[in-house]
């Protein structure tokens, strides 16, 4: 079983971009509220540190960093 990469570090956007792109791969249209709890509670069930700052502020980083990232 692979160790969880973000374990014991902070939900950051950096982190949130990846955990995106891991849970989310593919999916088209998932509501953001989804993202957000899914990101979350995942990131905490594998042993992350939880979030520093307001609940969505690393869920909205990760998506900005994607649709910087995203080929238009």
């Amino acid at each position: 079983m692979e160790a969880y990469r973000y374990k014991n570090i902070s939900l950051t956007g950096k982190v949130a971009e990846k955990l995106i792109i891991e849970l989310f791969d593919k999916q088209a249209r998932v509501p953001y509220r989804t993202i957000v709890e899914k990101v979350t509670e995942y990131h905490i069930s594998q042993d992350g540190l939880p979030k520093t700052t307001e609940k969505s502020l690393p869920i909205d980083n990760g998506l900005n960093r994607l649709k910087k990232r995203k080929p238009k």
